[in-house]
């Protein structure tokens, strides 16, 4: 099928007359390169616009009597770093993204960019991450990987800039949340000078000053969900870069020490291998007496809990029953907030709140469900503490298959 998109694409310039290059750039020739599949089509040309671009295809697919669609125009958007006007062509029912090849630079109180047009190395250096820089020459046929370092990278599995990371993340500080994202996702490291800039006193308070709570939540939700998330390498990588209490921000009255944020990082961990563990415990419950009478869910689950991370103090551990009943990605969520969950702070009518939910709600703009699970947990958190007690007893009633009801 992609032959075959690529093959209208090159009809309609040739059609056209408008000898116009064309590039897939991006995602698509990345995960192309590590074998993944990746539907998400974005090109980008050389001397036309993008919308100019989708016109010209459509234009083509209609004298070829194929189906065509309406163009779809995405507004140049600032605030939530949509630089350029994007237009969006559906061809043979899936969409491709179109954009030209630019060049952009940031003035210094600002996010908003001055664009031109830009030549195909000038818009691979302002991209990301090397290993996002690299093109598919369509009229080429070949891959383009001008910043020279973009196809190493990924073979090497590095997190990378093309342009100095400093000034990158100064750039758009929301770079830094994405190089966890992709470093998390992909398993690649850091590379050693991107990770120290990210840690830059300047870098920090542009993240906090330049960029929108929203999009660092779709950030979070991007570490946090989806089939190649890996929460707790995520979580792990933004207590490396003491990026946690700027990501999952408190109540401005409400201040976690440095030892309370190296919570985090180790509920994650511990949290990862509590779902390894779900397929096996839940069977061992199925295999339970089923006429027992019903154990609450946190006590109940507990005894897995406590054989997997013997030896770790259990009242400061995130309840394992969230990851059975509510899914992994709140577990996860709760592990990242945990030095929260013993803070409380005041509304304007003085009436108390746990702080977790401030973070998840005002901080990331996340659902408001997410709050109120974690005002839950953090709320309830004493009964964890006390089924702690009871943890010891039912590891040995999991190791044996025995009855869970304690």
């Amino acid at each position: 099928m992609e032959q075959k998109l690529f093959a209208v694409l090159l009809g309609a310039i040739e059609k056209s007359g408008s000898h116009t290059v064309v590039r897939v750039a991006g995602g698509w020739v990345r995960d192309k390169l590590l074998k993944m599949e990746n539907d998400d089509i974005d090109v980008a040309v050389d001397n036309i616009s993008g919308v100019e671009f989708a016109s010209l295809v459509n234009e083509y697919l209609g004298e070829q009597g194929e189906e065509t669609h309406k163009i779809g125009v995405i507004q140049a958007n600032p605030d939530q770093s949509k630089h350029l006007e994007t237009a969006r062509v559906k061809i043979f029912g899936g969409w491709v993204d179109c954009v030209n090849l630019r060049t952009e630079t940031y003035n210094e109180d600002s996010r908003i960019p001055e664009m031109r047009f830009g030549t195909a190395e000038e818009d691979a250096y302002r991209r990301d991450f090397t290993f996002n820089s690299l093109f598919y020459n369509i009229n080429e046929e070949k891959i383009e990987d001008l910043t020279g370092k973009g196809a190493a990278d990924l073979a090497a599995g590095v997190v990378r800039t093309p342009l100095p990371p400093e000034a990158t993340f100064l750039d758009d500080p929301l770079r830094v949340l994405r190089a966890v994202r992709f470093a998390a996702r992909f398993a690649f490291a850091l590379d050693p000078a991107l990770a120290a800039a990210a840690r830059l006193p300047a870098v920090r308070q542009a993240l906090a000053d330049k960029v929108g709570r929203e999009r660092i939540g779709t950030e979070v939700e991007g570490m946090f969900s989806g089939k190649l998330a890996r929460p707790a390498l995520a979580v792990g990588l933004l207590h490396e870069l003491d990026l946690l209490q700027l990501v999952f921000t408190p109540p401005s009255d409400t201040e976690i020490t440095a030892s309370e944020w190296n919570m985090a990082a180790e509920q994650a961990t511990l949290v990862n291998k509590l779902v390894e563990l779900e397929d096996m415990t839940t069977i061992k419950m199925k295999e339970s007496d089923a006429n027992a009478p019903e154990e609450d869910p946190v006590a109940s689950y507990c005894a897995a809990y406590s054989e997997a991370m013997s030896g770790v103090d259990l009242s400061r551990t995130v309840p394992a029953s969230t990851a059975v009943q509510r899914g992994s990605r709140l577990a996860f969520l709760a592990a990242a907030t945990a030095p929260l969950f013993q803070h409380a702070y005041l509304d304007k009518k003085g009436r108390s709140h746990p702080a977790v939910a401030y973070a998840i709600r005002e901080g990331l703009k996340l659902k408001s469900k997410d709050a109120a699970d974690l005002a839950t947990m953090s709320e309830t958190r004493a009964r964890v503490a006390a089924a702690a007690g009871k943890c010891a007893a039912g590891a040995a009633a999991v190791a044996g298959g025995g009855d869970l009801g304690g």
